[in-house]
Order: C-alpha cells, then sequence, then structure tokens
C-alpha cells in the first residue's frame, strides 16, 4: 500500500563540482517503511554509495540532510532533523546528528523530504530554498565568520529574517577541526557526528531555507486528535 502523508517524495540533490541541482524521488515505499525516514533512511541511502577507502572530503563522498515524516506538522516534537554523513575520526564510521527548531519544518514546507550534497565547491557558496527555486550564492563574504553572526547577514542579504532559517558551519568546519559542528538559527546545535568537516570539505557555508507550502498529512482530524489527546 502507497504511502499516504508524512513525506514530500523528493529530495534536493546538489552537485556542487558542476554547480548544480535537481530533484530526484525518494525510494520506493518499501525501503520508506523499513527505514522510516530522517536517521534511518540517511543510514540506507549512505550505505549504497560508501566506499572502503572513501573520506568524508572526497568530492564523490555525499552528505544528507533529512527530515522525518512527522517534521513540519502540528504535534509536539515534530521539529525533528537530522544530518548523516560519514565522519573523520573514528575512521570511516557513520556520523548521525539531529536537531529541531525550524530549519526542518521550512525545508519540508518547501516541499523537500531532504538535501544530498556531493562535489566540492571551486569556492564558499551556500544554498537557497525557497520552495522549488534554488539557488547557489558566492559565500566568500561569511567564510571565517561564526555560526551565531553567519545566520544574522545571509537572513539579512535575503531579506526575510523571519521566515528564513539558515544551518551553517563557523571556522571549525572551514578548518575541518575535528568535533566540527553544523549550527541552525544561531541556537540549534547538530553536534556529533562531525557534520561540520563534511560541509566544510566542500566549501559549503551554510544553506539557507524559506518555504511557504505544508507538510503533507493523510487524515488531519485524526491527526489533530492526537496532538490535542497528547497536549491534554
Amino acid at each position: 500500500m502507497a504511502i499516504k502523508g508524512g513525506f514530500q517524495s523528493k529530495i534536493l540533490e546538489v552537485d556542487l563540482t558542476n554547480g548544480t541541482t535537481r530533484s530526484i524521488p525518494l525510494p520506493p515505499d518499501d525501503v520508506m517503511r523499513a527505514y522510516g525516514g530522517a536517521t534511518g533512511l540517511g543510514l540506507y541511502l549512505l550505505s549504497r554509495e560508501l566506499t572502503p577507502t572513501m573520506r568524508p572530503t572526497d568530492p564523490e563522498c555525499p552528505f544528507y540532510v533529512l527530515n522525518g515524516p512527522l517534521t513540519g506538522v502540528m504535534v509536539p516534537n515534530a521539529s525533528h532533523w537530522v544530518i548523516v554523513n560519514l565522519r573523520e575520526y573514528p575512521d570511516y564510521h557513520v556520523g548521525l546528528s539531529h536537531a529541531h527548531g525550524h530549519f526542518g519544518a521550512r525545508l519540508k514546507h518547501a516541499g523537500w523530504d531532504g538535501v544530498v550534497v556531493r562535489g566540492i565547491s571551486p569556492k564558499p557558496v551556500y544554498l537557497w530554498i525557497e520552495n522549488e527555486t534554488v539557488e547557489l550564492r558566492d559565500a566568500t563574504p561569511y567564510w571565517g565568520v561564526d555560526t551565531f553572526e553567519t545566520p544574522r547577514r545571509i537572513k539579512l542579504e535575503l531579506g526575510d529574517p523571519l521566515q528564513i532559517s539558515v544551518a551553517c558551519i563557523g571556522p571549525g568546519g572551514e578548518n575541518l577541526i575535528t568535533g566540527a559542528a553544523v549550527r541552525s538559527d544561531g541556537i540549534y546545535t547538530l553536534a556529533r557526528g562531525e557534520a561540520g568537516i563534511a560541509w566544510g570539505g566542500k566549501q559549503l557555508k551554510a544553506i539557507a531555507v524559506r518555504g511557504t507550502g505544508r507538510a503533507p498529512v493523510a487524515d488531519p482530524a485524526g491527526l489533530m486528535d492526537i496532538y490535542e489527546r497528547w497536549n491534554r
């Protein structure tokens, strides 16, 4: 039976080497039911691409930013999003880190279940996502800026500080420092999986997103009933 609700059915694929983006479909329903989305889906997708000699800073090594099926709906703690990447230390371990806040919900509201990033940019860039409109922008002015000031400046550049979320790295990720994290909106930190190295190795400074859509829900009335019972 086809999955109803929970997913937008597509992932944004970004190739930083070529400067291109495209939409790719989620895996088949049987895979989605087995792995559930977010961390499980990221582990499944990354496992299909790893090779025995791969390093997290290799151009062919991807990382995934993914939402779960409840991300962006009105139930408690439903703003979960994850980054799944290959770690530098310990050698050949997978990094799993997660956070909450607005970023994941806005990515889902923009129409995407996640982002997979490949390649290496020839210069610092950030990814701007506004619903179906996707653009790689110059991040040279933000290179060397910390994870508190970077979101503030990017939101001002894009002109909508209240409705845009920005996930970014700071100097630690740029310089591939062990343990480097990714932080969104200056508050929510993905600190456990060395995601900062995965981003810095690709010269990706940040991902900024604004979404005006909604998360698909198969049974809105039923979900609201569960929401009210949970609150009580």
